[in-house]
């Protein structure tokens, strides 16, 4: 069976993956992607048979010897389940991957270049809604596509001195206002105003009624927030 982690998104082809593990006859498969900056994540070095060799979690530049990270997918085999108990949290990777090792299971890793982000943060969100946007992992916006890299949902009212410079994404039932200015890598979702003359850019807009006129917005995720705090004088 497979299991996700929820925090990422991946262009990942889940058949090829499932194929490996079946070849390498795996008691566990973990998905590896190669990383700039690898000291931020689990490590998974691997053998030339692509058998896990160990975990090293967070490890030294001088500890490294692989840029391959733990990329949050696997294939399992149904009696792993026996060693994961009941009614407490219980990490794969920090206990249950480390204990099939120690049993001798064989554990393999699933070298792979597609798409790959971890969302953990604000500022990886928006990479991903930008990239999304640049159409570099396919994804299915469910509006028109007005112009192109303009999608709009229905009953959306643009005003005609407001500028919209693609790609990005408004949804429905919004007001952009007068001289309302709509940069690339935005999404403004469902029933969201937008004020006379404000700026936006590279920002999640969410669940805001209305927003103060003269508003700049720059790489911002903003949901049911005081909008003061967002007022650059």
């Amino acid at each position: 069976f497979l299991v996700f982690n929820g925090d990422i998104i991946t262009s990942l082809d889940f058949r090829e993956l499932i194929k490996y593990h079946k070849q390498k006859e795996a008691t566990a498969t973990i998905t590896l992607t190669p990383v700039d900056d690898p000291t931020m994540y689990g490590l998974v070095p691997i053998d030339s048979n692509g058998r896990v060799l160990k975990f090293l979690e967070k490890p030294r530049w001088d500890e490294i010897t692989t840029n391959l990270i733990n990329a949050g997918t696997y294939v399992l085999e149904p009696e792993v389940l026996e060693l994961v108990p009941e009614g407490k949290n219980y990490s794969f990777e920090r206990e249950l991957f480390p204990i099939l090792l120690s049993k001798g299971e064989k554990v393999f890793g699933f070298p792979s270049k597609s798409y790959w982000l971890d969302l953990g943060t604000s500022q990886k969100y928006l990479k991903a809604q930008g990239d999304i946007l640049d159409r570099k992992i396919d994804f299915d916006f469910q509006f028109n596509q007005e112009k192109v890299g303009i999608w709009i949902g229905v009953n959306t009212e643009i005003n005609k001195s407001s500028n919209m410079f693609p790609p990005l994404v408004i949804g429905e039932n919004c007001k952009i206002k007068e001289n309302v200015i709509v940069n690339n890598h935005s999404v403004i979702l469902n029933n969201t105003e937008i004020g006379n003359g404000t700026k936006i850019k590279n920002s999640l807009i969410m669940d805001i009624k209305f927003l103060v006129q003269q508003l700049q917005l720059l790489d911002l995720t903003l949901e049911n927030q005081p909008i003061f705090q967002y007022y650059f004088f």
